[in-house]
C-alpha cells in the first residue's frame, strides 16, 4: 500500500487539513476527520487517536480565539 511512517509530515499535513477547516467547523470529530482524510491521500501512516484529538482541540481554540478576540484600540 506504500504507507509512509514521517512525523513531521504528518503533522504538517493534519495541521494544514485542520486549520483550512476549523473557519468553517466547529465540531473536533469534524476536524479529526478531515485531517484522517488528508493523511489517507497522502499515503501516511495515521497518527493515535489522542494524538489527533490534542492537535484538532488545539488548532480548533487557536482558530476560535483569532475569531472572536476584538483588538485592542
Amino acid at each position: 500500500m506504500k504507507v509512509t511512517y514521517e512525523p513531521a509530515r504528518v503533522r504538517r499535513i493534519a495541521e494544514e487539513a485542520i486549520r483550512r477547516e476549523a473557519q468553517s467547523k466547529d465540531n473536533p470529530a469534524d476536524l479529526i476527520s478531515v485531517a484522517l482524510n488528508a493523511l489517507v491521500r497522502e499515503r501516511c501512516e495515521l497518527p493515535g487517536y489522542t494524538t489527533s484529538d490534542s492537535m484538532a482541540s488545539a488548532i480548533h481554540t487557536e482558530v476560535n480565539t483569532g475569531m472572536f478576540t476584538v483588538p485592542a484600540t
